[in-house]
């Protein structure tokens, strides 16, 4: 009778047990906690239950018992659960470590209650040895159910994050388990020494109180970890954002076809300068014969004449100091800062005679009209006004010369 309620308990704390690890393992896994875990409990508790009663009937002594464990509880989680090499090693140990040190606990409990020798827990004529395997079991069962939970569990997560840490958690949690085998020696004694029993009892507190601790640093360490890499990313994305940005606003600021400062950004350029009264010559250019170019040559031509003078005029200013921008249609505006009146005259008839010099490689006649209105007392409409009429003047001496292509 007391065999057949052994066997019982034993299968119930067995199941308990497995339950209880293969939750912590769907919740460590991040896997959902639906109906497949039972299952998956159902086939761990037969493997182990059959493990474990092999075991006894061998009469292999508890370190064969738990190695063998180990090794059960790893393919469970690697084969089965499909989890990562290094997850399984950690899930199979923690496991192990969590069922052997508190097996060994209840048995040196249980052996200074009772006053007996350690030996004898297993001794099956006292029938104790279901005691600290029930207790043991059912003890793991609650700890699992309860580190299972979302607020407990997330934290734990980060270590897969980190493998330098789990690597380190790995081998801390590697030693205390060889030393929990090597404890389980203490229980080949047969002798009633209350020290012993001590020592084992102590030993296993101060296991659970460095299995904790490790945990407790390593989901820490791997927390700070997956800030860091969480701040990286951050300012990955927030670089990202800010070229966007500027791509944004350069495309937002300049002319699609010519490449120059469009309208806008050109007279926020000059608001800027007249606030900062900072001296500058206004000049605006006028493409000759763009109209002729378009109808005659077709609008692509049309669109080369433009790019060609807009190239032509940007490469002849002060590159971060005059502005060179599109006034609208086939006219074009340079602010030339703070340079004199003279030498922006002789600018501009240097990009005059340079713009000559293309029409020697062109399949259409290029030319440009160009009025300056030089630094004045002048509002800036007035200033505009005033390089106008210049451009014009010299446009009807152009149209003089070339009545055909030149337009008023």
């Amino acid at each position: 009778m007391i065999n057949i309620i052994s066997a019982i308990a034993y299968a119930i704390s067995t199941f308990a047990f497995c339950y209880g690890f293969t939750t912590f393992s769907f919740a460590f896994l991040n896997r959902p906690l639906d109906n497949k875990r039972f299952k998956y409990a159902f086939i761990f508790s037969l493997m182990n239950f059959s493990c474990f009663t092999v075991c006894g009937l061998l009469n292999l002594n508890l370190v064969m018992n738990w190695i063998i464990f180990i090794f059960i509880a790893f393919i469970q989680t690697f084969f089965i659960l499909k989890a990562k090499l290094s997850a399984a090693y950690f899930l199979s140990l923690q496991a192990s470590l969590c069922g052997l040190n508190a097996n060994l606990f209840y048995r040196a409990l249980v052996a200074i209650i009772l006053n007996i020798p350690l030996n004898l827990i297993d001794n099956v004529e006292y029938k104790l040895i279901i005691i600290p395997a029930f207790l043991s079991f059912l003890t793991c069962f609650v700890i699992s159910i309860y580190h299972s939970r979302d607020k407990k569990i997330k934290p734990l997560r980060h270590i897969l994050q980190a493998p330098k840490h789990l690597n380190s958690l790995l081998f801390t949690m590697s030693i205390l388990m060889a030393y929990l085998l090597l404890q389980t020696f203490f229980y080949m004694n047969d002798k009633n020494n209350i020290s012993i029993k001590l020592l084992s009892f102590l030993s296993c507190i101060y296991i659970s109180f460095g299995f904790l601790w490790s945990i407790k640093y390593a989901v820490r360490f791997s927390y700070l970890y997956y800030l860091d890499d969480q701040n990286i990313t951050l300012r990955r994305i927030l670089h990202d954002y800010k070229e966007q940005e500027e791509n944004l606003k350069e495309a937002n600021d300049y002319d699609a076809l010519t490449s120059v400062l469009n309208r806008r950004a050109g007279d926020n350029a000059i608001n800027n300068l007249i606030e900062n009264n900072i001296n500058f010559c206004l000049c605006i250019v006028d493409l000759d014969g763009l109209k002729y170019v378009n109808d005659n040559l077709g609008h692509q031509y049309g669109d080369i004449y433009l790019k060609s003078i807009a190239n032509l005029l940007k490469n002849n200013c002060r590159n971060s100091k005059d502005v060179v921008f599109r006034y609208g249609g086939d006219e074009f505006v340079i602010i030339f800062v703070e340079m004199s009146t003279y030498d922006v005259y002789v600018r501009m008839q240097y990009i005059h005679n340079e713009v000559n010099k293309l029409n020697d490689n062109s399949e259409f006649p290029m030319n440009i009209s160009y009025g300056i209105s030089p630094d004045s007392e002048l509002s800036i409409s007035q200033r505009f006004e005033q390089a106008d009429n210049c451009m014009y003047k010299m446009k009807a001496e152009h149209k003089k010369q070339n009545p055909n292509i030149v337009r008023n």
